[in-house]
Protein backbone atom coordinates (compact mmCIF):
# COMPACT_ATOMS: atom_id res chain seq x y z
CA UNK A 1 0.00 0.00 0.00
CA UNK A 2 0.93 3.42 -0.76
CA UNK A 3 2.51 5.46 2.57
CA UNK A 4 0.96 8.66 1.61
CA UNK A 5 -2.46 6.43 1.53
CA UNK A 6 -2.09 4.72 4.46
CA UNK A 7 -0.40 7.88 6.67
CA UNK A 8 -4.10 9.84 5.32
CA UNK A 9 -6.43 7.06 6.30
CA UNK A 10 -4.19 6.26 10.39
CA UNK A 11 -4.78 10.20 10.32
CA UNK A 12 -8.96 9.80 9.82
CA UNK A 13 -9.04 7.08 12.20
CA UNK A 14 -6.96 9.22 14.84
CA UNK A 15 -9.06 12.51 14.11
CA UNK A 16 -12.63 10.47 14.23
CA UNK A 17 -11.39 9.37 17.27
CA UNK A 18 -10.14 12.24 19.18
CA UNK A 19 -11.85 14.89 17.35
CA UNK A 20 -15.68 13.48 17.14
CA UNK A 21 -16.65 10.36 15.90
CA UNK A 22 -20.30 8.88 16.94
CA UNK A 23 -19.95 6.47 19.84
CA UNK A 24 -23.60 6.04 19.78
CA UNK A 25 -26.04 5.62 16.63
CA UNK A 26 -29.55 5.99 16.71
CA UNK A 27 -31.58 2.77 16.60
CA UNK A 28 -34.69 1.78 14.63
CA UNK A 29 -38.06 2.39 16.20
CA UNK A 30 -41.52 1.11 14.86
CA UNK A 31 -44.55 3.06 16.15
CA UNK A 32 -48.47 3.65 15.24
CA UNK A 33 -49.60 6.85 14.01
CA UNK A 34 -49.84 9.26 16.70
CA UNK A 35 -47.44 7.98 19.05
CA UNK A 36 -43.57 10.13 19.32
CA UNK A 37 -40.28 8.59 19.49
CA UNK A 38 -36.77 9.61 20.25
CA UNK A 39 -33.74 8.96 17.87
CA UNK A 40 -30.41 10.00 19.67
CA UNK A 41 -26.67 10.08 18.59
CA UNK A 42 -23.54 10.53 20.75
CA UNK A 43 -20.29 12.04 19.56
CA UNK A 44 -16.71 11.89 21.34
CA UNK A 45 -16.72 15.77 21.09
CA UNK A 46 -19.73 17.66 23.17
CA UNK A 47 -18.54 21.15 21.72
CA UNK A 48 -19.92 19.54 17.84
CA UNK A 49 -23.81 19.82 17.47
CA UNK A 50 -24.55 17.25 14.73
CA UNK A 51 -27.38 17.48 12.05
CA UNK A 52 -29.88 15.15 11.65
CA UNK A 53 -31.01 13.92 8.13
CA UNK A 54 -33.53 12.30 6.53
CA UNK A 55 -33.84 9.77 3.47
CA UNK A 56 -36.76 8.41 2.15
CA UNK A 57 -37.66 7.25 -1.59
CA UNK A 58 -33.72 8.60 -2.48
CA UNK A 59 -34.49 12.16 -1.20
CA UNK A 60 -32.11 13.26 1.69
CA UNK A 61 -33.23 16.48 3.25
CA UNK A 62 -31.77 18.07 6.24
CA UNK A 63 -34.11 17.67 9.14
CA UNK A 64 -34.22 21.65 9.84
CA UNK A 65 -36.52 21.95 6.35
CA UNK A 66 -38.52 19.06 7.52
CA UNK A 67 -39.24 20.51 10.46
CA UNK A 68 -40.03 23.83 8.82
CA UNK A 69 -42.93 21.60 6.72
CA UNK A 70 -44.22 20.36 9.98
CA UNK A 71 -43.33 16.51 8.69
CA UNK A 72 -43.56 15.88 13.02
CA UNK A 73 -40.19 15.98 14.07
CA UNK A 74 -38.98 18.40 16.47
CA UNK A 75 -35.44 18.91 17.00
CA UNK A 76 -33.74 18.93 20.96
CA UNK A 77 -30.46 21.04 22.31
CA UNK A 78 -27.15 19.03 22.63
CA UNK A 79 -26.95 17.66 26.04
CA UNK A 80 -23.69 16.39 27.42
CA UNK A 81 -22.60 15.47 23.38
CA UNK A 82 -25.94 13.37 22.76
CA UNK A 83 -28.17 15.03 20.26
CA UNK A 84 -31.56 14.08 20.29
CA UNK A 85 -34.35 13.68 17.54
CA UNK A 86 -38.27 13.67 18.34
CA UNK A 87 -40.64 12.23 16.09
CA UNK A 88 -44.21 12.48 16.15
CA UNK A 89 -45.29 9.55 13.84
CA UNK A 90 -47.59 9.47 10.73
CA UNK A 91 -48.30 7.66 7.72
CA UNK A 92 -45.54 9.45 5.50
CA UNK A 93 -42.73 8.88 7.87
CA UNK A 94 -43.01 5.16 7.49
CA UNK A 95 -39.97 3.84 5.92
CA UNK A 96 -37.51 6.87 6.75
CA UNK A 97 -33.91 6.61 7.30
CA UNK A 98 -32.76 8.77 10.17
CA UNK A 99 -29.00 9.80 10.43
CA UNK A 100 -26.70 12.06 12.40
CA UNK A 101 -23.68 14.43 10.27
CA UNK A 102 -21.29 17.02 11.07
CA UNK A 103 -18.30 18.40 9.95
CA UNK A 104 -14.73 17.65 10.53
CA UNK A 105 -12.55 20.65 9.65
CA UNK A 106 -8.60 19.17 9.18
CA UNK A 107 -5.10 19.07 7.23
CA UNK A 108 -6.85 16.78 4.52
CA UNK A 109 -9.93 19.58 4.02
CA UNK A 110 -13.50 19.56 5.64
CA UNK A 111 -15.05 15.33 5.93
CA UNK A 112 -18.28 14.34 7.07
CA UNK A 113 -19.30 12.60 9.80
CA UNK A 114 -22.20 10.34 9.53
CA UNK A 115 -23.81 8.43 12.21
CA UNK A 116 -25.30 4.89 11.41
CA UNK A 117 -28.93 4.99 9.60
CA UNK A 118 -31.98 3.88 11.31
CA UNK A 119 -35.47 2.93 10.15
CA UNK A 120 -38.52 4.95 11.23
CA UNK A 121 -41.33 2.64 10.58
CA UNK A 122 -45.15 3.67 11.07
CA UNK A 123 -47.44 0.96 11.39
CA UNK A 124 -50.53 1.51 8.88
CA UNK A 125 -53.82 -0.49 9.35
CA UNK A 126 -53.46 -4.45 8.87
CA UNK A 127 -54.22 -6.55 5.99
CA UNK A 128 -57.99 -7.58 4.65
CA UNK A 129 -58.60 -11.19 5.82
CA UNK A 130 -59.10 -13.75 3.10
CA UNK A 131 -62.76 -14.50 3.98
CA UNK A 132 -64.11 -18.26 3.33
CA UNK A 133 -67.71 -20.19 3.37
CA UNK A 134 -67.16 -22.73 5.85
CA UNK A 135 -70.51 -23.84 5.65
CA UNK A 136 -74.37 -23.23 4.27
CA UNK A 137 -77.27 -24.12 5.67
CA UNK A 138 -81.13 -23.38 4.45
CA UNK A 139 -81.08 -20.56 7.53
CA UNK A 140 -77.38 -19.75 8.41
CA UNK A 141 -74.00 -19.48 7.01
CA UNK A 142 -70.72 -20.01 8.65
CA UNK A 143 -68.00 -17.92 7.49
CA UNK A 144 -63.86 -18.42 8.52
CA UNK A 145 -60.98 -16.48 7.43
CA UNK A 146 -56.86 -16.90 8.26
CA UNK A 147 -54.49 -14.66 10.00
CA UNK A 148 -53.47 -11.74 8.07
CA UNK A 149 -49.88 -11.17 8.83
CA UNK A 150 -47.58 -8.63 7.94
CA UNK A 151 -44.19 -7.11 9.77
CA UNK A 152 -45.16 -3.96 8.69
CA UNK A 153 -48.90 -3.24 10.67
CA UNK A 154 -49.78 -3.64 14.09
CA UNK A 155 -50.84 -6.88 15.87
CA UNK A 156 -54.55 -7.37 15.14
CA UNK A 157 -57.01 -6.54 17.67
CA UNK A 158 -59.90 -7.99 16.05
CA UNK A 159 -62.11 -8.42 13.13
CA UNK A 160 -65.61 -6.87 11.39
CA UNK A 161 -67.63 -9.19 9.54
CA UNK A 162 -70.44 -7.79 7.43
CA UNK A 163 -73.46 -9.19 5.63
CA UNK A 164 -74.97 -7.71 2.47
CA UNK A 165 -78.05 -8.17 0.62
CA UNK A 166 -77.61 -8.49 -3.60
CA UNK A 167 -77.78 -4.80 -4.01
CA UNK A 168 -75.29 -4.41 -1.62
CA UNK A 169 -77.20 -2.95 0.98
CA UNK A 170 -75.76 -3.76 4.65
CA UNK A 171 -77.71 -5.82 6.33
CA UNK A 172 -75.91 -6.92 8.87
CA UNK A 173 -72.32 -6.44 11.15
CA UNK A 174 -70.47 -8.44 13.53
CA UNK A 175 -67.52 -7.25 15.42
CA UNK A 176 -65.18 -10.41 16.90
CA UNK A 177 -62.09 -11.01 18.89
CA UNK A 178 -58.37 -11.59 17.78
CA UNK A 179 -59.03 -15.32 18.99
CA UNK A 180 -62.25 -15.85 16.84
CA UNK A 181 -62.17 -16.39 13.27
CA UNK A 182 -64.92 -17.83 12.61
CA UNK A 183 -68.26 -16.39 12.57
CA UNK A 184 -71.91 -17.56 11.63
CA UNK A 185 -74.89 -15.83 10.80
CA UNK A 186 -78.16 -17.45 11.31
CA UNK A 187 -82.17 -16.84 10.81
CA UNK A 188 -81.37 -16.24 6.90
CA UNK A 189 -84.15 -16.86 4.50
CA UNK A 190 -83.71 -20.16 2.92
CA UNK A 191 -83.08 -19.79 -1.16
CA UNK A 192 -81.48 -16.13 -0.95
CA UNK A 193 -78.73 -14.36 -2.39
CA UNK A 194 -76.68 -12.99 0.87
CA UNK A 195 -72.73 -10.95 -0.07
CA UNK A 196 -70.05 -11.16 3.01
CA UNK A 197 -66.87 -9.07 3.90
CA UNK A 198 -64.67 -9.21 6.20
CA UNK A 199 -61.96 -6.05 7.38
CA UNK A 200 -59.18 -6.84 10.27
CA UNK A 201 -58.94 -3.92 12.66
CA UNK A 202 -55.38 -3.05 14.95
CA UNK A 203 -54.51 -0.21 16.85
CA UNK A 204 -54.22 2.26 14.01
CA UNK A 205 -57.73 1.65 12.91
CA UNK A 206 -59.69 -1.00 11.01
CA UNK A 207 -58.23 -1.97 7.17
CA UNK A 208 -59.59 -2.64 4.15
CA UNK A 209 -62.44 -4.66 3.03
CA UNK A 210 -61.20 -8.30 2.15
CA UNK A 211 -62.83 -10.69 -0.71
CA UNK A 212 -66.59 -10.62 -1.33
CA UNK A 213 -68.31 -13.92 -0.46
CA UNK A 214 -71.71 -15.04 -2.60
CA UNK A 215 -73.96 -17.11 -0.88
CA UNK A 216 -77.00 -18.76 -1.92
CA UNK A 217 -79.26 -20.38 1.32
CA UNK A 218 -80.54 -23.83 -0.29
CA UNK A 219 -84.57 -24.84 0.35
CA UNK A 220 -84.60 -27.04 3.57
CA UNK A 221 -86.00 -30.77 3.31
CA UNK A 222 -89.28 -32.19 4.77
CA UNK A 223 -88.90 -34.46 7.75
CA UNK A 224 -88.65 -37.99 7.49
CA UNK A 225 -91.61 -40.08 8.98
CA UNK A 226 -92.05 -40.92 12.43
CA UNK A 227 -90.51 -44.47 13.26
CA UNK A 228 -91.43 -47.30 15.59
CA UNK A 229 -94.96 -46.47 15.46
CA UNK A 230 -96.79 -49.26 17.82
CA UNK A 231 -100.09 -49.57 20.20
CA UNK A 232 -101.14 -51.75 23.11
CA UNK A 233 -104.48 -52.60 23.81
CA UNK A 234 -106.67 -52.33 26.54
CA UNK A 235 -110.18 -54.13 26.90
CA UNK A 236 -112.26 -53.66 29.62
CA UNK A 237 -115.92 -54.10 30.01
CA UNK A 238 -117.42 -53.25 26.71
CA UNK A 239 -115.24 -50.99 25.27
CA UNK A 240 -111.38 -50.56 24.22
CA UNK A 241 -108.38 -48.37 24.46
CA UNK A 242 -105.17 -48.31 22.45
CA UNK A 243 -102.20 -46.56 23.89
CA UNK A 244 -99.90 -45.63 20.63
CA UNK A 245 -96.55 -44.35 20.51
CA UNK A 246 -93.55 -43.81 18.35
CA UNK A 247 -89.86 -42.37 17.86
CA UNK A 248 -90.17 -38.17 16.47
CA UNK A 249 -87.97 -38.32 13.64
CA UNK A 250 -84.45 -37.19 13.30
CA UNK A 251 -84.15 -33.38 12.46
CA UNK A 252 -80.83 -32.09 10.91
CA UNK A 253 -79.46 -29.08 9.83
CA UNK A 254 -80.78 -29.74 6.56
CA UNK A 255 -84.18 -30.45 7.96
CA UNK A 256 -86.83 -27.38 9.57
CA UNK A 257 -87.71 -27.30 12.67
CA UNK A 258 -90.51 -30.09 13.55
CA UNK A 259 -93.68 -28.42 13.61
CA UNK A 260 -96.60 -31.13 13.94
CA UNK A 261 -96.94 -34.83 14.07
CA UNK A 262 -100.31 -35.69 12.63
CA UNK A 263 -102.22 -38.48 13.90
CA UNK A 264 -104.46 -40.12 11.24
CA UNK A 265 -106.91 -42.97 12.41
CA UNK A 266 -110.31 -44.66 11.09
CA UNK A 267 -112.49 -47.01 13.12
CA UNK A 268 -114.47 -49.53 10.95
CA UNK A 269 -115.63 -48.90 7.37
CA UNK A 270 -115.01 -45.06 8.67
CA UNK A 271 -113.33 -42.48 7.28
CA UNK A 272 -109.48 -41.44 8.47
CA UNK A 273 -109.58 -38.15 10.73
CA UNK A 274 -106.70 -36.11 11.56
CA UNK A 275 -105.56 -34.75 15.09
CA UNK A 276 -102.11 -32.57 15.31
CA UNK A 277 -100.62 -33.11 18.45
CA UNK A 278 -97.60 -30.90 18.33
CA UNK A 279 -94.17 -32.63 18.84
CA UNK A 280 -95.59 -35.11 21.02
CA UNK A 281 -94.23 -38.79 21.09
CA UNK A 282 -97.84 -40.70 22.07
CA UNK A 283 -101.15 -40.29 21.43
CA UNK A 284 -104.72 -42.68 23.38
CA UNK A 285 -107.93 -43.73 21.87
CA UNK A 286 -110.26 -44.61 24.21
CA UNK A 287 -114.49 -45.98 24.58
CA UNK A 288 -113.40 -47.90 21.31
CA UNK A 289 -116.02 -50.03 20.48
CA UNK A 290 -115.48 -54.02 20.10
CA UNK A 291 -115.57 -56.07 17.19
CA UNK A 292 -114.05 -53.19 15.04
CA UNK A 293 -110.87 -52.33 12.88
CA UNK A 294 -109.02 -49.72 14.11
CA UNK A 295 -106.47 -48.49 11.40
CA UNK A 296 -103.87 -45.70 11.95
CA UNK A 297 -100.62 -43.75 10.88
CA UNK A 298 -98.07 -40.51 11.36
CA UNK A 299 -96.76 -38.03 9.11
CA UNK A 300 -94.68 -35.60 10.35
CA UNK A 301 -94.44 -32.23 9.50
CA UNK A 302 -92.55 -28.60 9.29
CA UNK A 303 -92.98 -24.99 7.33
CA UNK A 304 -91.50 -27.39 4.02
CA UNK A 305 -93.91 -29.60 3.93
CA UNK A 306 -95.04 -33.17 5.27
CA UNK A 307 -92.96 -35.90 5.21
CA UNK A 308 -94.22 -39.54 4.14
CA UNK A 309 -96.14 -41.69 5.71
CA UNK A 310 -95.38 -43.98 8.88
CA UNK A 311 -95.80 -47.70 8.75
CA UNK A 312 -99.03 -48.29 9.27
CA UNK A 313 -100.85 -50.00 13.03
CA UNK A 314 -103.55 -52.17 12.46
CA UNK A 315 -106.17 -54.17 14.69
CA UNK A 316 -109.11 -55.65 15.55
CA UNK A 317 -110.81 -54.92 18.66
CA UNK A 318 -112.52 -58.20 20.09
CA UNK A 319 -112.06 -60.73 23.50
CA UNK A 320 -112.16 -63.80 21.08
CA UNK A 321 -109.12 -63.48 18.68
CA UNK A 322 -109.49 -66.52 17.21
CA UNK A 323 -111.47 -70.74 17.60
CA UNK A 324 -110.50 -73.87 16.24
CA UNK A 325 -112.40 -77.32 16.20
CA UNK A 326 -112.12 -80.96 16.13
CA UNK A 327 -114.11 -83.71 15.16
CA UNK A 328 -114.96 -86.30 17.53
CA UNK A 329 -117.07 -89.63 17.76
CA UNK A 330 -120.36 -88.01 18.07
CA UNK A 331 -118.95 -85.31 19.99
CA UNK A 332 -117.14 -81.78 19.03
CA UNK A 333 -114.33 -80.13 20.53
CA UNK A 334 -113.47 -76.06 20.33
CA UNK A 335 -111.03 -74.34 21.64
CA UNK A 336 -111.30 -70.93 22.01
CA UNK A 337 -108.34 -67.94 21.94
CA UNK A 338 -109.31 -64.81 24.38
CA UNK A 339 -107.07 -61.56 24.32
CA UNK A 340 -104.65 -61.83 26.98
CA UNK A 341 -105.73 -58.54 28.70
CA UNK A 342 -109.08 -60.49 29.80
CA UNK A 343 -109.98 -62.16 32.56
CA UNK A 344 -112.89 -64.19 33.77
CA UNK A 345 -114.57 -64.78 30.39
CA UNK A 346 -116.32 -67.91 29.47
CA UNK A 347 -116.50 -69.48 26.40
CA UNK A 348 -120.23 -70.86 25.62
CA UNK A 349 -121.16 -73.38 22.30
CA UNK A 350 -124.18 -73.89 21.32
CA UNK A 351 -125.28 -76.83 18.29
CA UNK A 352 -128.41 -76.85 16.27
CA UNK A 353 -129.45 -79.70 13.89
CA UNK A 354 -132.37 -80.96 12.28
CA UNK A 355 -132.62 -83.59 15.31
CA UNK A 356 -131.93 -81.04 18.12
CA UNK A 357 -129.81 -78.84 19.95
CA UNK A 358 -126.39 -79.54 22.31
CA UNK A 359 -124.46 -77.22 24.12
CA UNK A 360 -121.37 -76.96 26.43
CA UNK A 361 -119.53 -74.19 28.33
CA UNK A 362 -115.54 -73.81 29.57
CA UNK A 363 -113.97 -70.78 31.79
CA UNK A 364 -111.25 -69.42 30.22
CA UNK A 365 -107.92 -70.92 31.46
CA UNK A 366 -105.68 -67.93 32.55
CA UNK A 367 -102.36 -70.18 33.36
CA UNK A 368 -102.16 -69.81 29.06
CA UNK A 369 -100.85 -66.66 26.83
CA UNK A 370 -102.89 -65.86 25.40
CA UNK A 371 -105.63 -67.19 27.31
CA UNK A 372 -107.47 -70.76 26.02
CA UNK A 373 -110.62 -71.93 26.85
CA UNK A 374 -111.94 -76.01 25.71
CA UNK A 375 -115.20 -76.73 25.36
CA UNK A 376 -116.40 -80.31 24.82
CA UNK A 377 -119.67 -81.67 23.56
CA UNK A 378 -120.27 -85.25 23.49
CA UNK A 379 -123.99 -87.30 22.61
CA UNK A 380 -124.00 -85.99 19.29
CA UNK A 381 -125.19 -87.79 16.64
CA UNK A 382 -123.39 -88.10 13.23
CA UNK A 383 -125.42 -85.60 11.16
CA UNK A 384 -124.52 -82.13 9.89
CA UNK A 385 -124.53 -79.47 13.07
CA UNK A 386 -124.11 -75.55 12.94
CA UNK A 387 -122.95 -73.86 15.88
CA UNK A 388 -122.12 -70.38 17.43
CA UNK A 389 -119.25 -69.43 19.85
CA UNK A 390 -120.54 -66.74 22.61
CA UNK A 391 -117.85 -65.16 24.73
CA UNK A 392 -119.83 -63.93 28.38
CA UNK A 393 -119.06 -61.62 30.91
CA UNK A 394 -120.83 -61.25 33.58
CA UNK A 395 -123.08 -58.36 31.87
CA UNK A 396 -124.24 -60.60 28.87
CA UNK A 397 -122.98 -61.86 26.02
CA UNK A 398 -119.95 -59.73 24.20
CA UNK A 399 -119.42 -61.58 21.16
CA UNK A 400 -121.03 -64.48 18.87
CA UNK A 401 -119.48 -66.34 15.81
CA UNK A 402 -121.05 -68.56 14.02
CA UNK A 403 -119.46 -71.69 12.36
CA UNK A 404 -120.22 -73.67 9.08
CA UNK A 405 -122.89 -75.57 8.81
CA UNK A 406 -121.38 -79.09 7.68
CA UNK A 407 -119.34 -80.20 10.95
CA UNK A 408 -120.29 -83.54 11.21
CA UNK A 409 -119.33 -85.78 14.07
CA UNK A 410 -117.57 -88.98 13.59
CA UNK A 411 -120.04 -92.12 13.41
CA UNK A 412 -117.27 -94.67 14.18
CA UNK A 413 -113.62 -94.77 15.82
CA UNK A 414 -110.89 -94.70 13.22
CA UNK A 415 -108.77 -97.59 12.80
CA UNK A 416 -105.40 -97.65 15.20
CA UNK A 417 -102.64 -96.18 13.45
CA UNK A 418 -99.83 -97.98 15.30
CA UNK A 419 -99.47 -101.79 14.13
CA UNK A 420 -99.97 -103.61 17.17
CA UNK A 421 -97.07 -105.85 19.07
CA UNK A 422 -96.29 -109.30 17.99
CA UNK A 423 -97.37 -112.22 20.54
CA UNK A 424 -95.75 -115.50 20.10
CA UNK A 425 -98.73 -118.45 19.93
CA UNK A 426 -99.55 -120.99 23.00
CA UNK A 427 -97.43 -124.05 23.89
CA UNK A 428 -98.79 -127.05 21.36
CA UNK A 429 -100.16 -124.71 18.55
CA UNK A 430 -99.35 -126.16 14.75
CA UNK A 431 -97.47 -123.47 12.97
CA UNK A 432 -98.60 -122.69 9.52
CA UNK A 433 -95.90 -121.65 6.91
CA UNK A 434 -96.04 -120.35 3.68
CA UNK A 435 -93.94 -121.73 0.47
CA UNK A 436 -91.90 -118.47 0.63
CA UNK A 437 -91.39 -118.76 4.72
CA UNK A 438 -90.11 -122.54 3.68
CA UNK A 439 -88.07 -121.65 0.99
CA UNK A 440 -86.27 -118.65 3.51
CA UNK A 441 -85.76 -121.21 6.14
CA UNK A 442 -84.68 -123.83 3.44
CA UNK A 443 -81.96 -121.86 2.22
CA UNK A 444 -80.92 -120.66 5.66
CA UNK A 445 -80.42 -124.36 6.78
CA UNK A 446 -78.31 -124.96 3.17
CA UNK A 447 -76.04 -122.58 3.79
CA UNK A 448 -75.33 -123.69 7.53
CA UNK A 449 -74.52 -127.51 6.16
CA UNK A 450 -71.74 -125.51 3.49
CA UNK A 451 -70.17 -123.94 6.40
CA UNK A 452 -69.74 -127.13 8.32
CA UNK A 453 -68.40 -129.15 5.56
CA UNK A 454 -65.92 -126.16 4.78
CA UNK A 455 -64.86 -125.97 8.22
CA UNK A 456 -64.57 -129.99 8.38
CA UNK A 457 -62.45 -129.76 5.44
CA UNK A 458 -59.99 -127.70 7.13
CA UNK A 459 -59.37 -129.70 10.09
CA UNK A 460 -59.06 -133.19 8.04
CA UNK A 461 -56.61 -131.11 5.92
CA UNK A 462 -54.80 -129.55 8.98
CA UNK A 463 -54.42 -133.34 10.28
CA UNK A 464 -53.22 -134.98 7.37
CA UNK A 465 -50.35 -131.72 7.41
CA UNK A 466 -49.15 -132.90 10.84
CA UNK A 467 -48.87 -136.45 10.18
CA UNK A 468 -46.67 -136.13 7.21
CA UNK A 469 -44.49 -134.00 9.60
CA UNK A 470 -44.26 -136.59 12.32
CA UNK A 471 -43.02 -139.40 9.52
CA UNK A 472 -40.53 -137.33 8.24
CA UNK A 473 -39.16 -136.20 11.58
CA UNK A 474 -38.79 -139.95 12.28
CA UNK A 475 -37.18 -140.76 9.09
CA UNK A 476 -34.39 -137.99 9.61
CA UNK A 477 -33.83 -139.37 13.46
CA UNK A 478 -33.00 -142.53 11.88
CA UNK A 479 -30.94 -141.83 9.37
CA UNK A 480 -28.69 -139.81 12.11
CA UNK A 481 -28.50 -142.84 13.70
CA UNK A 482 -27.40 -145.53 11.47
CA UNK A 483 -24.82 -142.68 10.70
CA UNK A 484 -23.33 -142.73 14.00
CA UNK A 485 -23.21 -146.59 14.21
CA UNK A 486 -21.32 -147.50 10.80
CA UNK A 487 -18.98 -145.13 12.10
CA UNK A 488 -17.71 -147.12 15.40
CA UNK A 489 -17.82 -150.05 13.53
CA UNK A 490 -15.32 -148.78 11.46
CA UNK A 491 -12.62 -147.58 14.31
CA UNK A 492 -13.36 -151.37 16.32
CA UNK A 493 -11.99 -152.76 12.67
CA UNK A 494 -8.88 -150.42 12.30
CA UNK A 495 -8.01 -151.57 15.87
CA UNK A 496 -8.04 -154.84 15.54
CA UNK A 497 -5.56 -154.53 12.47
Amino acid sequence: MDRQLLAKVTMLVVIGISSGGFTGNPADQQVIPGESTTFTCDTLDPTRVPEWVLEKEGETNVILSYMEKGKGFTYSSLVEGIATLVATATKEQNGTRVYCKFLLSNSEGVQQINSSKALFSVYGEPLPPHLINFRTRYNSVRLSWPLPWSFVEAPVTGYQVQMLSNGLEVLRTADTGVDQMIYSFDGLDFQTIYIFRAAAINAVGQGEWGNLVNVTTPKPEAPGPPTAFTGVVTISGGTASIAFSWTAPEITEDHGPLTDIKFYHKIGDGDFTEAKLGVATSHELTELPLETTVEAYLVANNFVGDSADSAPFSTKLTYLLSHEYSLLVEGLNITCIFANTVENLTCSVSLASSEGTSQGESIVNKETTPHSAIVIVNGLKAIPWSYNVSVKLDNGNLLTVSGPEDLTPIDTPPPPTTTPPTTLPPTGTVLSLTNEQIGIIAGVVSGIFVVMICVLAVVFACIAMRESCTQRHRRAKRKIHNSKHGATEVKSQYKKV
